[in-house]
């Protein structure tokens, strides 16, 4: 290597090549911190080279790169580094050593360039080298520094003075001398004033990982001279880690002297850091194109892959490796014509295809015609030619799909559209319009493209646009429906009042993403409304004349009517208005209506929003709750309407009107209670026949007791006759009590046999001559799950039916059994079937309608069936009809069979109970206003050696209970003055946990809800007639808890 001045060069040729220098120095700065990196790209199969514009503009390269040939590039190289370069890219190639290099080319103008390169060879699977990919960067104004640098070895005191180079000069013979460095090497270096600068400190300075290598570099400079151009790691003083490039040469050694090293070194950390900062972003790169969710391909000019993406290798159904080389004909035939058609049009213009869709098949869909939407970009040479393609591909075949299918229903929504007679309209979120259907475009005379957007709005009265506007917004924002009503000009130039009603279409998420609405023409409504309205106006004007004949009129309507101003406050109010609410006038006028005691607290807000909507314009229609002058609450069907100045369109007055529809709400619960009083009186000849037999048991029994008083088993025969009778007697009244309950449905199970031989024995007597009932149920039929007095009140109902179909008398059939059916839980077929005339299917159709009858007027509700329907279907069934004239009826009821019966049989009575013979007597108070009920009461109670204190009513019993302790009360339920429910609160006022038993000879009382939870422990209900033991029993087990 040469020096930096000949030896023979005089004191003024020095001191040029150290201006020289400086200036070159400085050059070499700027370039470092200025200096800018490029990725290059060698295709290894077709020999084009491809770097970016950075580089080649800083080398005056060609745009793009070299693409015809490899020896296009090689030809540039100076042609004393060509060997060299190819020499490093074979070995890069064949792998056996990395490619990173520096040489010089050639520029346009013959000037040289040096850069520096460095690169990876890509491999296919196969491990065959397809392309090489590397950074390159422009270091000609490093090798120049460099150059300057050799040539100034001799005046490194100068430049250590300068301190504008990291200058060392090591005597390499000696390591234990200490180096001349210059200041800027040590700050470099991390070196202190003080630290040694011998050999084994400067190494120790090195990252371990370069200390051998760059020692081993240092030994053979030290044996045979020579250069260093090298990068090394040293370990900062921070921890971090600064690279470092030292550039110098080994001096000839004086006699008897080793090799002295003069060495310059240059911070490159930053390109450094930039270099791997390129090569992970060109990483990251590499792997976005092979993850990229669309499929992505390049294509040489000859249509054959270059390089594919996974998502275009499943789009074709062939793997990435097999496209390689291959022409697209021999990938995806059925769309090679359709591509190379896209491509003879991007090779002749140059230019891009984007967004273009194919249609075809592919190897991965065989016989299925797919869509893809793809781009084509052109890759150009240096001359400007086109030598190959990237190509974007995305399968939109579903979209186009569902491109279609909206189509399609877009269409069929415009044909719905315009048979609507009125305006259909759709807007966007924001409220303007882009569609109308066909009859707004029919009545303005204008197309319908001039009608989207806002420009509808011409056809609008100016007087209603401003109203309109500005509801509309507010609806808008408040992103809920509104109700309008504006006029709209007809192509004839007449006007025509619309009401129109919009309501926002959200997502899935609640956003709303447009409106749709209808427009109806109102013009006769509203000019009849108008009418309305100009004579109660001008009835107002003329107020003063005609109050008498006006109040009249206003006072006799059945509805409530007010009239409200536009703000809401009580201008007038009906006599049926106030004496509804119990009120005055002056109560009212004045007030604003939510204000007045009509309207509940919770109602007021909604009617606040009402009055301001009806002052807008808007028509408001409501069912509501209002209070009563009796303090309860009335159903009305309210509304509230304005009523505008037929000259300048203003709302001048609402009208508030309201029906009271309590009434009509009660309607059917009535006419139910009307049926169901029919079918009592179905069963009250029964009942009677039946409440006669017993009394002549009981009758009879008397007697015989009478007649033989001495006959000891005669009277105990006699005896038990009359205890069966009362039990047979208390069934029925508990029948028929609950028979007329009219709670909602509580279901038990229910012995079918037992009821229908119940029913058979009290209808067959009301029925009369000419009729049979025969009762046909499946042995060991389990109970139906269902309420007994209701079950009791359809079948009664059916009979009655049966009974009216056969005027002349005939068969009346109870049939049950089980149901083979799937259903779970498993359900009981219970009919009711006649003889009679049977239905025609007209009448059939209309047999369940609540209220059809086909009985003359006055002898028949209509609800029979519908009631028998409605208790199916409550009680978890159903119910079906067959019905054919001349031969007669069968309605059958499904009703779920009960899972866990009680045992009907019957139990073995117990004896009766009696006081504790270890103490004292219990004292036990019994309460009843009848003197036979106290007497056997008292009597039972004693015989179980009870002490009894009774009372004819609850005075005598709570003056009892002050004086003297009594462990247990029996009380009637129905007594004059104070029940015994108030009793027993009354009592346990002063004792809390006094034992209770209440005796009622009512069915469905409340006695249990109305002792809350006390009912548990401390109070028992018994239900006249009780036998002597069930008494004693429960007595017994109370006084107990004591």
């Amino acid at each position: 290597m040469s020096r930096v001045c000949p030896p023979n060069a005089t004191r003024d040729e020095a001191n040029i090549t150290l201006a020289i220098l400086v200036a070159k120095e400085e050059r070499m700065r700027l370039a470092l911190e200025g200096g800018e990196l490029s990725v290059l790209d060698w295709d290894i199969d077709s020999g084009s080279i491809i770097w970016s514009d950075a580089l080649a503009s800083a080398l005056a390269l060609p745009e793009g790169g070299f693409r015809d040939s490899i020896q296009g590039f090689l030809a540039q190289v100076h042609p004393h580094d060509r060997d060299r370069v190819q020499a490093a890219m074979d070995q890069a190639i064949a792998g056996r050593a990395s490619y990173d290099i520096r040489f010089r080319l050639r520029r346009p103008d013959g000037t040289m360039r040096w850069t520096a390169s460095r690169g990876v060879v890509v491999r296919d699977e196969a491990g065959r080298p397809v392309r090489m990919v590397g950074i390159g960067r422009d270091v000609t104004s490093e090798q120049e520094e460099l150059e300057a640098l050799r040539q100034s070895e001799r005046r490194l005191r100068r430049l250590e003075r300068a301190a504008r180079l990291a200058a060392i000069e090591l005597d390499l013979g000696d390591p234990l001398a200490e180096a001349a460095v210059s200041g800027k090497f040590a700050e470099l270096w991390g070196l202190r004033s003080g630290d040694r600068r011998d050999l084994a400190t400067l190494l120790r300075r090195v990252h371990p990982a370069d200390r051998s290598p760059l020692a081993a570099t240092l030994g053979r400079l030290a044996l045979s001279g020579g250069s260093i151009d090298t990068e090394i790691r040293l370990l900062a003083v921070d921890g971090g880690i600064l690279w470092m490039a030292i550039h110098g040469a080994a001096e000839p050694p004086p006699p008897g002297k080793g090799h002295r090293l003069v060495a310059a070194c240059f911070d490159v950390t930053a390109r450094h850091r930039a270099e791997d900062l390129a090569r992970e972003r060109l990483e990251e790169l590499e792997a976005t194109y092979a993850a990229a969710p669309v499929g992505l391909c390049v294509l040489d000019v000859g249509l054959r892959y270059q390089r594919i993406n996974a998502r275009m290798a499943e789009i074709n159904g062939v793997p990435e490796s097999a496209h390689l080389g291959r022409h697209i004909d021999e990938i995806v035939p059925d769309l090679a014509p359709a591509i190379e058609a896209l491509l003879t049009r991007v090779t002749d213009t140059g230019e891009p295809a984007r967004s273009l869709e194919i249609n075809g098949e592919t190897p991965a869909q065989p016989g299925v015609v797919r869509t893809w939407l793809v781009n084509w970009f052109p890759h150009h040479d240096a001359t400007g030619t086109v030598a190959g393609y990237s190509v974007t591909a995305e399968e939109i075949t579903d979209r186009k799909h569902a491109e279609q299918a909206l189509r399609a229903s877009e269409a069929q929504f415009r044909t719905l559209a315009d048979t609507v007679p009125g305006i259909v309209f759709i807007s966007d979120a924001t409220g303007r319009t882009v569609f109308t259907s066909r009859y707004l475009a029919e009545l303005t005379g204008l197309v319908p493209a001039a009608l989207q957007g806002e420009a509808w709005l011409q056809t609008m009265h100016p007087d209603d646009h401003p109203r309109v506007i500005v509801a509309r917004a507010a609806a808008i924002r408040a992103q809920r429906p509104y109700r309008l009503e504006y006029r709209l000009r007809r192509a004839d130039g007449c006007w025509r009042w619309f009401s129109v009603r919009g309501v926002p279409h959200r997502d899935p998420d609640g956003v709303v993403t447009s409106w749709i609405g209808i427009a109806t023409d109102v013009t006769d409504a509203v000019a009849a409304r108008e009418a309305l309205a100009r004579k109660v106006h001008a009835s107002a004007v003329a107020l003063g004349q005609t109050e008498a004949r006006f109040r009249a009129i206003f006072d006799a309507q059945f509805q409530f009517t007010l009239l409200l101003s536009p703000d809401g406050r009580v201008l007038e109010a009906n006599r049926a208005a106030l004496e509804a609410g119990g009120l005055r006038i002056g109560d009212v006028i004045g007030r604003p209506f939510w204000e007045t005691p009509w309207w509940p607290d919770s109602t007021r807000p909604w009617l606040r929003e009402a009055i301001a909507a009806a002052a807008s314009g808007t028509l408001v229609h409501h069912e509501v709750e209002l209070r009563g002058g009796d303090g309860g609450m009335l159903d009305v069907d309210f509304s509230l309407k304005p009523l505008h100045d037929p000259q300048t369109g203003q709302v001048l007055t609402l009208i508030a009107e309201g029906r009271d529809i309590t009434e009509w709400r009660n309607v059917q619960a009535r006419l139910a209670h009307t049926e169901r009083l029919s079918a009592l009186g179905q069963l009250a000849g029964g009942i009677a026949h039946d409440f006669n037999n017993v009394l002549q048991a009981i009758a009879g029994a008397a007697d015989t007791i009478a007649r033989h008083p001495g006959d000891a088993a005669m009277v105990r025969q006699q005896v038990e006759l009359v205890q069966r009778s009362a039990t047979r007697a208390g069934a029925i009244a508990r029948r028929l009590l609950a028979f007329a309950r009219s709670d909602e449905l509580q279901a038990a199970p229910v012995d079918v046999a037992a009821l229908f031989e119940e029913l058979r024995a009290m209808l067959v007597h009301r029925l009369g001559p000419g009729f049979r009932i025969d009762v046909v149920v499946e042995p060991g039929l389990p109970p139906v799950l269902a309420d007994p007095g209701q079950l009791e009140t359809v079948l009664v109902n059916l009979v009655a039916n049966a009974r009216d179909a056969m005027p002349d008398g005939g068969i009346i059939r109870f049939a049950a059994a089980t149901d083979p059916g799937a259903a779970s839980p498993p359900e009981i077929r219970l009919c009711v079937t006649d003889t009679g005339t049977g239905m025609d299917a007209r009448t059939l159709a209309h047999a369940e309608e609540p209220f059809f009858s086909t009985k003359p007027r006055g002898q028949g509700t209509g609800l029979g069936l519908a009631m028998a329907r409605g208790f199916a279907e409550q009680s978890g069934g159903r119910m079906a009809i067959d019905s054919t004239p001349g031969r007669g009826t069968s309605v059958t009821l499904w009703l779920p069979q009960a899972l866990a019966a009680t045992d009907a049989g019957t139990t073995a009575r117990p004896g009766p109970a009696t006081a504790s013979d270890d103490a004292a007597p219990r004292r036990v108070l019994v309460v009843d206003d009848d003197e036979l009920v106290r007497m056997t009461v008292t009597d039972a109670l004693e015989d179980a050696g009870f002490a009894v204190q009774v009372a004819p009513g609850a005075k005598a019993a709570l003056e009892l209970l002050a004086r003297m302790p009594v462990e247990v009360m029996v009380t009637d339920l129905a007594m004059p003055e104070m029940d015994g429910l108030a009793l027993i609160r009354a009592a346990r006022e002063a004792r809390p946990e006094l034992p209770c038993v209440l005796l009622t000879g009512y069915a469905g009382d409340g006695a249990d809800a109305e002792l809350g939870g006390t009912a548990t422990r401390h109070f028992r209900l018994l239900r006249k007639p009780c036998r002597a033991h069930e008494l004693t029993s429960v007595v017994a087990e109370l006084t107990a808890l004591n």
